[in-house]
């Protein structure tokens, strides 16, 4: 039995729609976690390399303190953690609680 071209056509079209909406979900899924990640990086301020007006956009943080972040980081290299900042004049663990979903590496 020999099947016409103009059946087969519209059922190949309908495998592929069938096949691309099962993996839909997974793939929207992937692409807002990446974006997600994206935009709580873009969020967030960098400690390496932010300046001092950046700084001082975060909660606690004045001009002062953010001078010294910077000041700690150009004498002694890039912090490697977030704790590193601990290490900054005037920066203790409640500071460092307030601003740690505000920064980055």
């Amino acid at each position: 039995m020999k099947i016409p071209m103009s059946f087969l056509k519209p059922l190949v079209i309908l495998v592929a729609i069938v096949s691309l909406g099962w993996q839909l979900p997974s793939l929207a899924q992937q692409e807002s976690s990446s974006f997600t990640a994206s935009q709580e990086q873009a969020a967030t301020i960098n400690i390496n390399s932010a300046s001092v007006e950046e700084l001082v956009s975060l909660t606690g943080i004045g001009p002062a303190k953010a001078q010294a972040i910077v000041e700690y980081r150009d004498a002694n290299g890039q912090f490697r953690t977030k704790e590193d900042l601990l290490q900054v004049s005037g920066i203790g663990t409640a500071t460092l609680e307030k601003i740690a979903g505000q920064i980055s590496l």
